[in-house]
């Protein structure tokens, strides 16, 4: 991936990270949620959605094993098609 490329989905992920921490207040009282992200790139990944979806499936539960890197933006975590 190149450089800019990188740093615009770094950009991109941090906006909807902070997006999704924001509290949502119903009835006066705060909810905080949450999100888990899988992410897979075309076409260095695969070059069909279904793939694609598949691979970012696999990268989000391998960085949901690892909880030191909970709000860690990482392209290199390895799918199983990629191991």
């Amino acid at each position: 991936m190149m450089g800019n490329d990188e740093q615009a989905l770094h950009q991109l992920l941090s906006l909807v990270r902070s997006s999704v921490q924001r509290p949502i207040h119903i009835n006066g009282e705060p909810f905080i949620t949450t999100a888990s992200l899988g992410i897979a790139l075309y076409p260095e990944d695969a070059e069909d959605a279904a793939k694609l979806l598949s691979i970012a499936d696999q990268r989000m539960y391998r960085l949901k094993q690892r909880p030191e890197v909970e709000t860690q933006i990482s392209l290199n975590v390895p799918s199983e098609a990629h191991l």
